[in-house]
């Protein structure tokens, strides 16, 4: 979830918040959008003024919430992979 400090938009419409949906591929590092919707008012509240999809593979974008989850999957299982070995 984001919260703007200043309304946004889209298609014309006035945003305080908005809940994004990713995919990851931890294997080509990238990330694709499911799914997101914008809400009028703070914390996805108030009517929902829209949402939009994006079915194209993009890479992950540094200091983004999918880039941590994706160092965090990737360092896991390479931990895992390595406590398998002992």
């Amino acid at each position: 979830m984001y919260d703007q400090t200043m309304p946004e938009f889209f298609n014309d419409k006035a945003f305080l918040s908005s809940v994004h949906e990713y995919q990851v591929d931890c294997s080509a590092g990238t990330q694709m959008s499911l799914r997101r919707n914008f809400y009028a008012g703070p914390k996805a509240t108030g009517p929902q003024v829209g949402s939009s999809n994006d079915t194209t593979w993009v890479p992950l974008e540094p200091a983004t919430v999918a880039q941590a989850i994706y160092k965090v999957t990737l360092a896991q299982a390479l931990l895992k992979a390595a406590c398998a070995k002992d």
